[in-house]
C-alpha cells in the first residue's frame, strides 16, 4: 500500500497533485482517509493512504492528557475479613492497556518480601490481597500500561507510565476508638470551650484533636488537647457574630480516629452591622432607615439624638429596642432638624457594638436633578427618552417632576407624578417623546426640576439638546476591474464600493472589517503555519475621508482562502453624529495552488556573504507503458503520450508503481506514472527570501522575486555555523503562499566577523556572465582568535515599594536589554586587523556583529584597546549593546 506523512505546510490538494497528477482528485484522498471535505484539516505526522482503491484507512494518533500515574482512592481491610486488604483507583488516560498491579509484605525484621504481581484489564481498577499470617505490614503500587502503535516499523508506546504513591497498612498499630459526649460552650467573653471522653483503653489514645468550624463554611480553628483520665478539654477565642460547631477524633502518634459528628451550632454574642445603608425622609416628620442584616441577631436597637455629641455622654438621646426586622421607620420627628441614627444587633448572648452614626435634615428642597438622554441625535421615527434622577438633600424620593420640553418654536410644559409604589418610587424616572412627523435638522430642547417629600420644587437641571435627523444609509458592491458586480471572487484585484446617503449628511470616515464564517488553517507571509477561528478578523482598517468609500484589494494586502466566504461589513460616520451600517457576504471561489519552492545556495569566503538563488518548478508526470504477464505488471522504457485511465485494482509493478489502463490508439494498455526527473518552472507567482535567525525569528531579504530569472539575493551577514532560509512563493492571482525551509548551509567560520558601512545589491547571472558591479561592499573586521566573551540580559522592569507587602511589585515593558563584553588579545604584528579596529573605533553608527555559535544582530559598540612597549600582543575590549536594526 503506498502511503504519504503529513509535513507541516502540505495541504490535500497539494498531495492529490504529486501523487496522483490531479489536484482535483484530493475529495478522493480524502473519502479513503476519512477526512472532512467541508473542512479538509491534515496535521503533521499524519500518515495518507495514496491508494484510492485500497480498503483501509491509517488512524491519526491521539493526543496525550495529562495523567502520568493512577491516583490510589480507597485502601484498606476488606469487610468481614482480618488479613484480606484491598485498593481501588483512579485513571482517566486514553489508549490504556491495563494496570500493573504490586503487593509487599513485611515480618518486622526490615525485610520486604514481594507478596503478588497481577495485572488486570483496562476497565478493572481495583486488586485484593490476602496477607500471610506472620505479615506485619503490607505495601501497594499500580502503574497503567499504555497501547503501543506502530512508528517507522516499530511498536511505540503512546505514553510512559508511573508507578503510583506507595500505600502502607500497618497490622500492628490499629488507631484509637472514636471518641464520645461532645459538649461546646461560649461564654460572654467570646471563650469557646469543648471537651470529649474517651474511655477506651486497648487501643490507647494520646489525645483527643478539635475541629472548630464558623458559620458551616469555614476550619476557625484545629487544637490538640491531651487525655486527663478520659476527658480532654479545649478553649480558643472566637469572633463575634458567628455560630460555631465542632468535631473530634481521638490520636495515638500519627494514628487517628474517624471523626466525631458535628455538634449543634452554638452562637455568640451578634458582631455590630456593617453600617445603616439607607436612611430617607417618608414624609415631613418621618424618616425610613435600613441597615445591614446580623445573621446571629435576633433583634435590633436604634438611638437617635440632635446632636452626634450626645452619643456616649448624655441623656439627650433616645432609643428604639426589640426591632425584629433590618429597617425601620421613625416617625414624631420635627421638620427642619438634622437627626444622628445608630444601630446595634442584640441576642441572648448580649449586644453588639453601635454603628458609625448616619445623620439626615427632614424636609429640605432637593437639588437639580442628573439628566441624560437616550441618544443625543436622534432619527425620525425612532424613540426617544429622557432620563432624570432626583437628587433629594433629605434622602426623600421624588414626588412630583416638572418637564420643559421646546420642540421647534413650541414650548410646553408637563408635571409628571411619581408612582408610590414602594418597588418603583426610587427608579431612574423616564418620559418617552414621538419624534414621528419631524423633519430633519429639528432640535429638541429640555429641561427638568423634581420636589421632594415637601412637595417644592427644586432648581432646573441644565437644558439638553438633540437634533433629529433622518436615518443615514450605505450599500456596498464588491465589482471586478471592469465594473461588473462579482457573487463571488475567483481572482485578483476586485473592488469594494461603499454608497451613503442622505445627501443632507456626508461621511467623515469609514471603518472596514473582514471576518471569516469558517475555521480554516493557512500560513503567514513567512511561510508560518497559523489557524484561523470562525469568526476572527482577518482584516481591519479606519479610512479617514469624506468621499464615497472605493478600496482596491489585491494579493499584497489581502491574504484570502479558496472556498471559504467572507463577511465584509462597514460603518460609515456620518457629520450628522450618526453611523450607518452595511455588510456583504462573499464566496471566494479561486483555485488555492501549492509550490515547493527551492534556492541554490553559495558563501563568499572572503567577505562571509551568501549568495541565493531562489527558484519554484514543477515536476511533471511522465508515462511509461508496462506489459503484462498473468498477474505480473513490469514497466518498460517506452514513454507514451498522456492519456484517460483508471488504476486497476489492486495492481502495482514490479518496481511498484500503480497500474492504470486505458485506449490509445484504439487499443487497451497498461501504464504507469513517474515524476519527470527535470522540473519545469512555475508561472504566475512571485518569489521571497527569509533569513531564519539564532533565535527562531525571521528576517526578509528580498520579496517581489520574479520565477525563471537567474536572481541571486545577496546576504551580508549569514550566520558563521550554518546558514539557514526560507523561500516563499506567492501567487500573482490568488495571493496563495507556499514556503520551503532549506536545509542549514555550513559555513564553518570560527572567527568573530563585525560589518559595518554597508551597500548591497540583488544581481542577475544569464548564461554565465560576470556581474559589472559588486554584490556587496562595506567594511569588514575578522578576530580569528581566542575571545572571551561575557552576555548580560536585563528585562525592561520597575520594581515598586508598596507598605504592606514585604516585596516589591515588579512592573514589565517592552525593552529587552542585550549586552555583552568581549575581550581578545591580537598581535601586535598583526597591521590589518589594528587599522580596522581603529577604523571601527571611529565609527558613527550602528555595525553587525556575529561569533561562530550562529548569533548575529546589529549593534551600538564601543573599542578600547592599549599598547604597551616590550609585550608582543594589544588587549582589546568590545562592548556591545544589541540594538534595532534591519537586514
Amino acid at each position: 500500500m503506498a502511503t504519504y506523512t503529513v509535513v507541516k505546510g502540505d495541504c490535500l490538494w497539494g498531495i492529490a497533485r504529486r501523487f496522483l497528477g490531479d489536484g482535483t482528485r484530493w475529495t478522493q484522498l480524502a473519502d479513503k482517509n476519512g477526512i472532512s471535505k467541508t473542512n479538509p484539516i491534515i496535521y503533521p505526522g499524519q500518515v495518507i493512504n495514496l491508494d484510492v482503491n485500497g480498503t483501509s484507512a491509517p488512524k491519526t494518533s491521539p493526543t496525550s492528557s495529562t495523567p502520568t500515574k493512577p491516583t490510589v482512592q480507597y485502601f484498606g481491610l476488606q469487610a468481614g475479613t482480618d488479613r484480606t486488604l484491598f485498593a481501588t483507583w483512579k485513571w482517566s488516560r486514553a489508549n490504556t492497556n491495563g494496570y500493573s498491579v504490586w503487593w509487599e509484605y513485611a515480618t518486622g525484621d526490615g525485610v520486604w518480601f514481594v507478596g503478588n504481581i497481577t495485572s488486570t484489564a483496562e476497565n478493572v481498577r481495583q486488586s485484593t490481597y490476602s496477607a500471610p499470617s506472620n505479615a506485619t505490614k503490607v505495601r501497594f503500587w499500580v502503574k497503567a500500561i499504555s497501547e503501543t502503535h506502530t512508528v517507522n516499523n516499530a511498536q511505540v508506546s503512546y505514553w510512559t507510565g508511573k508507578w503510583s504513591t506507595a500505600i502502607t497498612y500497618d497490622f500492628t498499630n490499629a488507631p484509637p476508638v472514636t471518641p464520645s459526649n461532645l459538649s461546646v460552650s461560649i461564654d460572654d467573653k467570646y471563650k469557646l470551650t469543648v471537651t470529649a471522653q474517651y474511655t477506651s483503653t486497648k487501643p490507647a489514645a494520646d489525645g483527643i484533636q478539635f475541629q472548630i468550624v464558623k458559620d458551616n463554611t469555614t476550619i476557625f480553628n484545629t487544637g490538640n488537647a491531651e487525655l486527663k483520665t478520659t476527658l480532654a478539654s479545649y478553649s480558643c477565642t472566637v469572633s463575634a457574630g458567628g455560630e460555631y460547631k465542632v468535631r473530634c477524633r481521638a490520636y495515638r502518634g500519627k494514628l487517628y480516629s474517624s471523626w466525631t459528628d458535628y455538634s449543634s451550632n452554638t452562637a455568640t454574642a451578634p458582631s455590630a452591622p456593617i453600617g445603616i445603608t439607607s436612611i430617607k425622609a417618608t414624609s415631613k416628620t418621618s424618616i425610613y432607615l435600613e441597615w445591614d442584616s446580623v445573621t446571629t441577631a435576633t433583634s435590633y436597637d436604634i438611638e437617635y439624638a440632635t446632636q452626634e455629641s450626645y452619643f456616649d455622654g448624655s441623656d439627650k438621646t433616645s432609643t428604639v429596642s426589640g426591632i425584629e426586622f433590618n429597617h425601620y421607620e421613625k416617625t414624631g420627628l420635627e421638620t427642619g432638624n438634622e437627626y444622628f441614627f445608630r444601630v446595634r444587633a442584640s441576642n441572648s448572648k448580649g449586644k453588639s457594638a453601635w454603628t458609625s452614626p448616619k445623620s439626615i435634615v427632614i424636609g429640605k428642597t432637593p437639588v437639580a436633578p442628573t439628566t441624560w438622554s437616550s441618544t443625543t441625535t436622534a432619527i425620525t421615527g425612532e424613540p426617544l427618552t429622557l432620563y432624570w434622577v432626583h437628587n433629594a438633600e433629605d434622602g426623600s424620593s421624588e414626588t412630583y417632576a416638572e418637564l420643559e420640553l421646546i420642540i421647534g418654536s413650541n414650548k410646553q410644559t408637563k408635571t409628571i407624578r411619581k408612582s408610590t409604589d414602594e418597588d418603583k418610587k426610587d427608579l431612574t424616572s423616564t418620559y418617552s417623546v414621538s419624534t414621528s412627523g419631524y423633519t430633519e435638522g429639528t432640535k429638541i430642547q429640555w429641561r427638568v426640576r423634581t420636589a421632594g417629600i415637601t412637595k417644592e420644587y427644586g432648581e432646573w437641571s441644565i437644558q439638553r439638546t438633540i437634533d433629529v435627523y433622518t436615518p443615514p444609509t450605505m450599500s456596498l458592491n464588491i465589482t471586478n476591474s471592469k465594473g461588473e458586480a462579482l457573487d463571488e471572487i475567483t481572482s485578483f484585484p476586485f473592488y469594494l464600493k461603499g454608497l451613503t446617503g442622505p445627501k443632507t449628511q456626508a461621511p467623515i470616515g469609514y471603518y472596514l472589517t473582514i471576518t471569516t464564517k469558517s475555521a480554516y488553517e493557512t500560513v503567514d507571509e513567512a511561510g508560518c503555519s497559523k489557524m484561523i477561528s470562525k469568526g476572527e478578523q482577518i482584516y481591519s482598517k479606519y479610512f479617514d475621508t469624506t468621499d464615497q468609500l472605493t478600496i482596491a484589494f489585491s494579493a499584497g494586502n489581502i491574504d484570502l482562502e479558496n472556498n471559504v466566504t467572507y463577511t465584509i461589513s462597514c460603518i460609515a460616520s456620518m457629520n450628522s453624529g450618526l453611523t450607518a451600517t452595511s455588510s456583504v457576504d462573499i464566496l471566494v471561489a479561486w483555485k488555492d495552488e501549492t509550490y515547493q519552492p527551492s534556492a541554490e545556495i553559495g558563501i563568499n569566503k572572503d567577505t562571509l556573504t551568501a549568495y541565493i538563488r531562489p527558484y519554484c518548478e514543477y515536476y511533471p508526470y511522465e508515462y511509461y507503458e508496462v506489459t503484462k504477464n498473468g498477474s505480473t505488471y513490469t514497466p518498460t522504457t517506452t514513454k507514451i503520450s498522456t492519456i484517460d485511465g483508471t488504476s486497476v485494482n489492486g495492481a502495482v509493478t514490479t518496481t511498484g508503481e500503480t497500474v492504470y489502463s486505458g485506449r490509445l490508439n484504439g487499443s487497451t494498455v497498461y501504464f504507469c506514472a513517474r515524476v519527470a526527473k527535470t522540473g519545469k518552472p512555475v508561472s504566475g507567482i512571485t518569489l521571497s527570501v527569509y533569513r531564519r535567525e539564532f533565535d527562531g525569528s525571521f528576517t526578509e531579504l528580498a520579496t517581489g522575486i520574479a520565477n525563471g530569472k537567474n536572481t541571486y539575493i545577496t546576504d551580508p551577514h549569514p550566520a558563521l555555523d550554518y546558514a539557514r532560509y526560507r523561500i516563499v512563493a506567492t501567487s500573482t492571482s490568488t495571493g496563495a503562499v507556499s514556503y520551503t525551509d532549506m536545509p542549514g548551509y555550513p559555513v564553518n567560520e570560527k572567527a568573530v566577523i563585525i560589518q559595518w558601512d554597508e551597500e548591497w545589491q540583488e544581481f542577475d547571472v544569464t548564461d554565465g556572465k560576470e556581474t559589472s558591479e559588486k554584490p556587496w561592499s562595506g567594511s569588514l573586521l575578522r578576530l580569528p582568535y581566542n575571545i572571551d566573551v561575557s552576555d548580560n540580559h536585563s528585562a525592561d522592569v520597575s520594581l515598586i515599594k508598596y507598605q504592606g507587602r514585604k516585596r516589591p511589585v515588579s512592573y514589565y515593558g517592552t525593552q529587552l536589554g542585550e549586552t555583552a563584553s568581549w575581550k581578545v588579545e591580537i598581535e601586535k604584528s598583526d597591521v590589518d586587523t589594528l587599522y580596522a579596529l581603529r577604523r571601527l573605533a571611529i565609527w558613527m553608527g550602528d555595525v553587525y556583529v556575529r561569533e561562530p555559535s550562529g548569533s548575529g544582530y546589529w549593534a551600538n559598540i564601543s573599542v578600547s584597546f592599549s599598547q604597551t612597549h616590550k609585550v608582543l600582543t594589544i588587549p582589546v575590549t568590545l562592548d556591545i549593546t544589541r540594538v534595532e536594526g534591519g537586514i
